[in-house]
């Protein structure tokens, strides 16, 4: 096999790595949803992110063939807040899906692409353009068809919960990009599992106590309360993996616009699991914001390809 073709070949299977990563993610987020509301959305992000550091512990233990030590040796105060910005992050879009259709969902947290950029411009110094100002306004038009502040029911306050977590998820990817590559993905995964379980239980005890109520009966039904966020944390971590894996054989320009796949998954798993039906003006604020972002990604692939 010559060189480009072998290089083809590498690149096709980081593309593939990446649209099979972008397709599961829903279906973790599907898991979520599932479950009863009676659950506490803290216990049950909690749970999630512990049982996703389990399986970040056990790959790690494997890999290095002994018992891992200390999880936090070396960790900075910019380890510590990207950790808890993706707990933050992570537990509003989980509260979200309580209350919005999962295709709106993954709409108003796709804009977290065009978050990054601002976010970036800020703490990173990168370029910020008059196109990515147009964009985010187009977006913010998007936003503004779905959320419709106007009628301020529940589905237009569970909307803001997906927004607030895409604000928050793009804290996270600058901070990690911020971060550098000091360490291993695995090792990182590791760490917000552990911050972000301890967090969310924490908080939890101290509204439990302050409030003097008693932790809800469902949470010892094992197939209630253990059963989703176990699921969710697996097929997460294989998607987790699966999107490092992608970024190490393909080039990024490639790999962006598959991570839209994400969105047709959602609105397949919407429609023939949660028979969510869209209506029209919600429908057209998605494709304006999905148009916004693609858009960015493809603009910036070409800023890259021409450097």
């Amino acid at each position: 096999m010559s060189h480009v073709a072998e290089k083809r070949h590498t690149h096709l299977m980081g593309m593939a790595c990446m649209a099979t990563a972008a397709m599961l993610f829903p279906v973790k987020d599907s898991f979520m949803k599932m479950q009863d509301d009676r659950v506490p959305i803290l216990l049950a992000v909690g749970l999630y992110f512990f049982i996703q550091a389990c399986i970040a512990f056990t790959l790690i233990t494997f890999k290095e063939r002994r018992f891992y030590g200390n999880p936090f040796a070396g960790m900075k105060w910019l380890n510590l807040g990207r950790s808890l910005a993706l707990a933050i992050s992570m537990g509003l879009f989980f509260a979200g899906l309580r209350h919005v259709p999962l295709a709106v969902a993954f709409a108003l947290f796709t804009i977290q692409g065009l978050f990054i950029v601002v976010l970036g411009y800020f703490i990173l110094g990168e370029a910020l353009r008059l196109r990515h100002i147009l964009l985010i306004f187009m977006a913010i038009c998007g936003v503004m068809l779905i959320i419709r502040p106007t009628e301020l029911d529940a589905t237009f306050l569970g909307s803001l919960f997906p927004l607030a977590a895409a604000a928050m998820f793009s804290l996270y990817i600058v901070l990690t990009r911020k971060l550098g590559k000091a360490q291993a993905p695995i090792y990182l995964l590791l760490q917000d599992g552990l911050i972000a379980s301890s967090l969310m239980v924490s908080i939890y005890a101290i509204t439990l106590f302050t409030s003097q109520q008693s932790l809800p009966v469902v949470i010892w039904d094992a197939r209630i309360f253990i059963m989703p966020p176990t699921m969710a944390a697996l097929i997460g971590s294989i998607s987790s993996l699966m999107m490092i894996q992608a970024a190490r054989l393909a080039p990024v320009g490639k790999l962006v616009p598959l991570t839209y796949l994400e969105f047709v998954s959602a609105a397949l798993i919407g429609v023939f699991i949660f028979a969510e039906i869209l209506d029209y003006l919600t429908m057209v604020g998605i494709a304006i914001i999905m148009t916004a972002c693609i858009s960015n990604a493809i603009l910036n692939r070409s800023d890259d390809d021409n450097k």
